[in-house]
């Protein structure tokens, strides 16, 4: 059984979940993405690649209409199955 939550990574390294899951208790298995660019990782960055991470973080929260969730069903399906026409 598979449940999707939405939560939010503290910079402790805590998991703070938005809602119980569906789950009884015991050790899970989690995979973390985020949901939306941060400017917080840029401060860790060289400053010479600074400019360059904030000018993609500007076009990406400029994009409108377009499917992240999509895009990552489509590459996990890509990746599970890219080996299945091989012999």
């Amino acid at each position: 059984m598979t449940v999707q939550v939405q939560g939010t990574l503290t910079p402790e390294g805590t998991l703070v979940l938005d809602e119980k899951p569906a789950l009884p208790p015991g050790r899970v298995s989690v995979r973390l993405e985020p949901l939306e660019p941060s400017l917080q990782n840029a401060e860790r960055l060289p400053s010479d690649n600074k400019a360059d991470w904030e000018a993609a973080m500007q076009a990406a929260n400029e994009l409108e209409d377009y499917d992240f969730d999509a895009f990552q069903r489509q590459r996990d399906y890509d990746l599970q199955h890219a080996k299945d026409h091989m012999p």
